[in-house]
C-alpha cells in the first residue's frame, strides 16, 4: 500500500548518517549500523519516510542480538520457512494479545510470543488467515511488522556479514 524504493529508503538512511547501509528485496527491511537507541532510531526513520515519501509507516527497529533469537529460538521453526514468521512488534506482547491471538488461530496455525517477538505458523499459507488479520489490531496502539523466517535467516546473515 505505502511502496517505498528500497533504493531511495538506502539513500534516506544514509542521509540519517547510518553507515553500512543495504536493503533486502523490496521488503523494507533496511541493515545498517548507529550507535543510536532503537527507538531514536525508529523515530529518525518514521519522520524520514513521512516527509520524503509523504507516508506514514511505522518502523520496527530490531538489533542484530533480537534477530538472531527471532531465527534461532522460533519455537516453530519445523514449519515451511516461507509460512513460518517473525512478527517485530513496537510494544511488549501481552499475555492477554497472546491469548486473543490464539483464540483466531485455527487447528493448522500456532502463535507464541516472547517480548516483542511474535513467533507464528500460517502452515496454510497467510491468505484468507483470520491470526493474519488479527495481527494488526491486536497490538494497538502498537504494531507489528512480519517477516517470514526464510527472510529473517537471510537478514540474520547480512548483519552478521
Amino acid at each position: 500500500r505505502n511502496k517505498v524504493p528500497m533504493a531511495e529508503l538506502r539513500t534516506l538512511a544514509s542521509e540519517l548518517g547510518w553507515t553500512g547501509v543495504a536493503t533486502y528485496i523490496n521488503s523494507g527491511n533496511v541493515v545498517f549500523t548507529s550507535p543510536k537507541s532503537g527507538a531514536d532510531l525508529a523515530a529518525e526513520l518514521t519522520a524520514g519516510i513521512a516527509e520524503r515519501f509523504g507516508a506514514a509507516i511505522g518502523v520496527v527497529v530490531a538489533g542484530r542480538d533480537l534477530v538472531r533469537r527471532a531465527a534461532e529460538e522460533h519455537p516453530f521453526a519445523d514449519g515451511d520457512p516461507k509460512r513460518v514468521h517473525v512478527g517485530f512488534s513496537s510494544v511488549p506482547v501481552s499475555d492477554a494479545v497472546l491469548a486473543r491471538l490464539r483464540e483466531v488461530a485455527t487447528g493448522s496455525e500456532r502463535v507464541d510470543a516472547d517480548g516483542t517477538l511474535l513467533w507464528l505458523d500460517f502452515a496454510d499459507g497467510v491468505a484468507g488467515s483470520q491470526l493474519g488479520v488479527r495481527l494488526t489490531t491486536a497490538l494497538k496502539p502498537g504494531f507489528v511488522t512480519a517477516r517470514n523466517l526464510q527472510t529473517v535467516r537471510t537478514l540474520l546473515a547480512m548483519l552478521d556479514a
